[in-house]
């Protein structure tokens, strides 16, 4: 995709647009264009959602930097909830009713949110965490819940049942699974638009994976080799498979782990495997606080590191929780194509004003142009990219247009290095790119390839023009 310049450009663009149609909307339309204008610079609303048990509450905490969703062997989460960037820390309730309430937030979520969650709609809690600059995360509640208010909670927040245009839904999921989704979870997931475009399946605890740390293989090992499989099996509904361990991930991100900690860590190395497995089934209180903060394989894998103290092991345990690669995934995939998928949101919104208008006529008119407009070609890439995952998922094109809507340079959009790419080569590149897709549109055969070639072979063109 392109630098954050032309970011901003297309939020201004589509800002544009929702100007220019404001005039041919049905008086008291919902959403109106000054909540599109919003929603097109507010920031991205990422969905964590998975079964109950799924770890989604300790990955939550890591993502927020800070131990504030309860995390228990019951259901915790009967609430969905939005964690906003925001001082002073405080919980807003809003009950189904409409009203809001406000109460001061310490360092956890309270259980007791001062009303029945049957009453409750949602909850926003504003948190001052600098990992909440970039985006906004929603918790939701499990899965399979044997709860009705909890699946009630879950299906509001994700698909927007009180705003039909879909405006509120999320703009990225972030899908726990433990092993193989279930046909209820992909049906959900499926009803929530889940895509390549839009959505990371992350493979929960990953640190048990198998047998556990005592089995005959890693656990990390067998449960990446298991995401790779899983990706092969999900090719149009996730962008990447991440296997992940929750408790890992929000012991190293909260600060959780002191020197202490380290230091007693590091007097475990002196047992073997089969001595710890002992030790660990013994009842040890310590022993047993310190599996509560790195789990088995913390323990059993940690000792060395815990040798070179807290900090050490924080970084050891980010590592291996896998969270790096999951924010890797968000700001590469996400992030930086933030206003991309605000503002495909924004346009189909658009649209379905236009399907229900007597204005019809001119709204659509205001965005076939929109359509064609240079300035917003990356929005008609990923809508060739959206087409292709409905057509054939496993298409070479999928993979081809995905990497061209993640790109930041024209160098990285034609497959260069772009610290050796000079404007001779990035032209030379451009122009043989281009004569390739205009020969293979010529003998695709479904209405989604042509239409992607196409879209490449514009993309190419606009690629010749220097930044």
């Amino acid at each position: 995709m392109a630098d954050s310049a032309d970011s901003r450009d297309i939020a201004a663009h589509v800002a544009a647009v929702v100007d220019a149609v404001e005039p041919y909307m049905p008086p008291g339309n919902e959403p109106g264009a000054e909540a599109l204008r919003d929603r097109l610079h507010g920031r991205l609303r990422i969905a964590l959602m998975g079964r109950v048990n799924a770890g989604k509450s300790t990955l939550l905490n890591a993502l927020v930097g800070q131990r504030i969703a309860p995390t228990n062997e019951t259901e915790c989460t009967q609430v969905a909830t939005w964690y906003r960037y925001g001082a002073p820390a405080r919980v807003d309730v809003i009950g189904r009713d409409g009203s809001q309430t406000s109460t001061a937030l310490s360092r956890r979520l309270p259980d007791d949110l001062g009303r029945p969650p049957a009453d409750i709609d949602y909850a926003v809690a504003h948190v001052p965490s600098a990992l909440l600059r970039d985006y906004e995360i929603i918790d939701t509640p499990g899965l399979g819940s044997m709860n009705s208010t909890s699946t009630a909670a879950t299906r509001r927040i994700l698909l927007g049942a009180s705003a039909d245009d879909g405006l509120e839904r999320p703009d990225v999921i972030l899908f726990l699974c433990d092993n193989i989704p279930r046909a209820d979870e992909t049906d959900f997931l499926s009803e929530l638009g889940a895509s390549r475009i839009n959505t990371v399946a992350l493979l929960s605890h990953a640190d048990t994976f198998g047998e556990g740390v005592f089995g005959s293989e890693d656990p990390l090992l067998m449960a990446a080799a298991h995401a790779a499989r899983l990706k092969s099996q999900l090719p149009g509904v996730a962008g990447a498979v991440v296997p992940v361990s929750g408790l890992l991930a929000e012991t190293a991100l909260t600060g959780h782990l002191t020197e202490t900690d380290a230091l007693a860590l590091a007097n475990l190395a002196c047992h073997d495997e089969f001595e710890l497995a002992d030790l660990l089934g013994s009842g040890d209180a310590e022993l047993d606080r310190l599996a509560g903060l790195v789990g088995e394989y913390g323990i059993v894998h940690g000792r060395a590191v815990a040798k070179q103290g807290a900090a050490a092991v924080t970084h050891w345990l980010a590592d291996k929780s896998g969270l790096s690669a999951v924010r890797d995934q968000i700001l590469r995939r996400f992030v930086r194509r933030s206003d991309l998928l605000k503002a495909r949101r924004i346009l189909m919104a658009l649209r379905k004003v236009g399907d229900a208008s007597a204005n019809r006529s001119q709204i659509f008119d205001i965005l076939e142009r929109t359509h064609l407009d240079p300035a917003l070609h990356p929005l008609r890439e990923l809508s060739a990219l959206d087409l292709m995952l409905q057509w054939d998922p496993t298409h070479p094109l999928v993979e081809r247009l995905d990497e061209l809507t993640l790109s930041a340079t024209r160098a990285e959009r034609l497959g260069l290095e772009s610290d050796a790419a000079d404007e001779a080569a990035i032209t030379a590149a451009a122009k043989e790119a281009w004569v390739g897709c205009r020969r293979e549109r010529a003998i695709a055969i479904s209405a989604a390839e042509r239409e992607a070639w196409t879209v490449l072979e514009r993309s190419y063109q606009l690629a010749l023009q220097p930044e």
